[in-house]
């Protein structure tokens, strides 16, 4: 005789009895959907966290090689040359200001952020 006896319900096929419960056949489908959804959301964000920033690296290396882009830096290199000869004046306050609506326009780095 079996000092240990084991529940009728535990010897069936597709119970399984896990900390004292009984899992039936659905529920360990559902466990193992649920496992498997966690994995593939994981693996998702992972993939996103390795690929996103490097492809917007680059596409911000693009845009800043653009005709839009080279205006913005000339435009800025001209409001300083103004703001240089005349600092009390007003033509390079519209300057900086025509700029910064390149810049917005075209999304270019900034000048004081760019690694030239």
């Amino acid at each position: 005789m079996n000092k240990f006896p084991m529940p009728a319900a535990a010897l069936e096929g597709h119970v399984v009895v896990a900390y004292g419960l009984q899992l039936g056949h659905v529920c360990l489908v559902r466990i193992y959907v649920i496992i498997s959804v966690s994995v593939a959301v994981v693996a998702i964000i992972l993939s996103a966290v390795l690929y996103v920033p490097p492809y917007l690296r680059e596409q911000q290396r693009l845009r800043d090689g653009s005709m839009g882009c080279a205006k913005y830096r000339r435009m800025y290199r001209e409001a300083v040359k103004t703001y240089q000869e005349n600092p009390n004046g007003k033509k390079h306050v519209r300057e900086f200001i025509a700029a910064e609506g390149l810049m917005s326009k075209h999304r270019c780095t900034s000048i004081g952020e760019q690694n030239i």
